[in-house]
């Protein structure tokens, strides 16, 4: 739910990204990764009320770049563990194909499962709230954050394995602080 030290886009900047709401209220965001198939959380808690947005830089204004779908399927990655975090993958199947334009696209997925390296700067982007106290961002934020090596994450200045940052993780943010995503993002 939070951009933390992040900007907001400019609108239509990641026409990947998706918007899952309930009420006009970010649950999660998550990236259309095939016309009908989005990439999200597991950890991301649905319900047949919730809404698939494409096209949204803004939750509440009218867009007419929207797109708005419904979940006909989840498909949790089936060794999710809650407690630790560890495989917080889902992929949802929509009840129909989104229409590709250069407001709603596909974000292509690399074919290696190889690591990212520790250093590479990343982005991540959602609707979640700035910081702590504020509420919840109406326009889409991102962040550039770096991947961190998994045993300075592991160490005790920082997650001191709480939790522990596993083989199939990536642990990323600023070795400084003050830049991080949260649930919801």
């Amino acid at each position: 739910e939070e951009i933390i030290g992040g900007n907001e886009v400019t609108p239509h900047s990641r026409p990947y990204m998706v918007l899952l709401s309930l009420d006009r209220k970010t649950i999660c965001a998550g990236a259309l990764i095939a016309e009908d198939w989005v990439l999200t959380a597991a950890h991301c808690n649905l319900d047949k009320r919730s809404q698939v947005i494409l096209g949204a830089h803004s939750i509440t204004r009218k867009e007419r770049e929207k797109q708005i779908m419904r979940v006909k399927k989840e498909f949790p990655y089936p060794c999710y563990d809650p407690a630790t975090h560890e495989g917080d993958l889902k992929l949802l199947q929509l009840t129909e194909k989104a229409k590709i334009n250069k407001y709603v696209t596909i974000l292509h997925l690399p074919k290696k499962g190889d690591d990212v390296k520790p250093g590479t700067m990343c982005q991540v982007a959602g609707w979640g709230k700035i910081h702590n106290s504020a509420s919840q961002s109406d326009t889409l934020r991102e962040v550039n954050i770096t991947i961190i090596d998994r045993k300075i994450c592991n160490d005790p200045n920082h997650y001191n394995f709480n939790p522990v940052i596993g083989m199939n993780m990536v642990c990323a943010g600023s070795l400084r602080g003050g830049k991080d995503s949260c649930d919801g993002d």
